[in-house]
């Protein structure tokens, strides 16, 4: 189990992970660089972290833009407490949110498409566990 002490510093660390990965992609130059709109908006954001019962896991969104549907598109991501390793557990054009663990921590409920899923944190393919148009 994790102390809070550490549970708030792997909560920091994921929650800088994603903009310092960023910021260390674009080059770098001895004149200080204003930021432009379109670098912005490529910045990552991460939210909605929730951890697992058995404090084993850390489950995030991380949202990107999509240039292409001109939309921000959300994913669901975990991290094993034990050893730092990131797992995405969505992709493609669709986001995922409202992340919920099961009480034995062994799934990851989420929203997409105003469909409910779970996965396994560990990943592998998601089950719908809804299925309505509206």
């Amino acid at each position: 189990m994790l102390t809070k002490s550490r549970l708030s510093l792997v909560l920091m660390l994921l929650t800088l992970s994603v903009p310092l990965q960023s910021l260390a992609q674009q080059p770098q130059s001895s004149a200080k660089q204003v930021p432009t709109i379109d670098g912005l908006l490529k910045v990552e954001t991460i939210g909605g972290a929730r951890i697992s019962p058995d404090g084993k896991w850390v489950a995030y969104t991380v949202s990107s833009t999509d240039f292409n549907q001109d939309a921000f598109v959300t994913q669901a991501w975990v991290t094993d407490t034990a050893t730092g390793k990131k797992l995405q557990l969505t992709k493609g054009p669709t986001s995922a949110g409202t992340l919920r663990w099961s009480p034995d921590s062994q799934w990851l409920a989420y929203t997409s498409n105003r469909q409910v899923y779970i996965v396994h944190p560990t990943g592998g393919e998601a089950v719908a566990l809804t299925k309505s148009a509206t």
